[in-house]
């Protein structure tokens, strides 16, 4: 697919980090972590230099071994990216609210391109200074999370509310009585003194409806701005940021879970055809 696409990978550079040991008996348990940059075919000079000529991500797995009387024996290999971390507070739906179904307010996204893919639209001076800063986060922390936030299993709408708080966004109210309440947004020192805006993609997409600009095609956003996908229909699932374009008009997203840097919107969508999109723009 990535081949009829884009050209495909040209090569891979894969490193393993070894994370602990557990032996009990005939058993042994491994915990490694993979980090692999897979390297765009046909990427330019300029592309390299630039460190944008590959997508990057971090996973976690689990290696078991068992010792069959004369050596140790590979039996079982998984991905642990969503084994660790604290679980990510999302408010259904209760009668009043529903966080459930796509936003009433907004329309999925077209994913069409056209001759519009590489307008920049207009944007203020304190725009633009919010996404410089969204972006610098998106790119520091995407691989090694920020240690002075808690990570969640799923962890993209968490990560992207705190590259927002990077950027200025202040806190809109605060304390466990209002954790619930989807017109509040702010992190506190536990997840139950933190709103559901701040983690869940659903309850995220609620909060910032009024408070970003909400495009109308994919192909539309620019670095700094946000995208948001509903997977299966039951709402949105996850939040990512844009962080970078190509001359042809390509952009680069960064985001967790699992922890990636500079994935092509092209094969996002390529991967995800059943998805629908809601891209927003960062606003003042």
């Amino acid at each position: 697919m990535y081949v009829r696409l884009d050209g495909g990978n040209s090569h891979a550079q894969v490193d393993i980090t070894p994370l602990g040991l557990r032996v009990a008996g005939t058993k042994a348990i491994f915990r490694v972590q993979e980090h692999t940059k897979l390297y765009y075919a046909g990427a330019t000079e300029e592309e390299r230099a630039q460190g944008l000529d590959y997508e990057e991500y971090a996973l976690d797995h689990v290696l078991t071994f068992r010792y069959s009387g004369s050596a140790w024996q590979l039996d079982e290999a998984r991905p642990t990216e969503k084994a660790n971390g604290a679980e990510v507070p999302t408010q259904f739906d209760d009668g009043r609210q529903t966080v459930g179904a796509p936003d009433p307010r907004e329309a999925p996204a077209s994913t069409a391109r056209g001759p519009s893919d590489r307008a920049l639209p207009a944007t203020s001076a304190a725009a633009a200074a919010r996404k410089k800063h969204i972006i610098w986060y998106g790119e520091k922390y995407v691989i090694k999370p920020n240690k002075a936030y808690r990570v969640y299993r799923n962890d993209c709408t968490n990560f992207v509310s705190q590259a927002q708080r990077h950027a200025g966004y202040p806190y809109v109210g605060s304390g466990a009585s209002n954790r619930k309440n989807n017109k509040k947004w702010f992190y506190g020192r536990t997840t139950k003194s933190t709103s559901f805006t701040w983690a869940a993609a659903k309850n995220w997409g609620l909060f910032w409806a009024y408070r970003t600009l909400s495009y109308r095609n994919v192909w539309a956003l620019t670095p700094g701005d946000l995208l948001q996908a509903d997977w299966d229909g039951g709402g949105k699932d996850h939040t990512m940021i844009v962080v970078n374009w190509l001359k042809g008009g390509e952009r680069l997203l960064n985001y967790h879970t699992r922890n990636t840097r500079h994935k092509k919107l092209s094969r996002l969508l390529a991967e995800n055809r059943k998805a629908t999109w809601y891209p927003r723009g960062t606003m003042e």
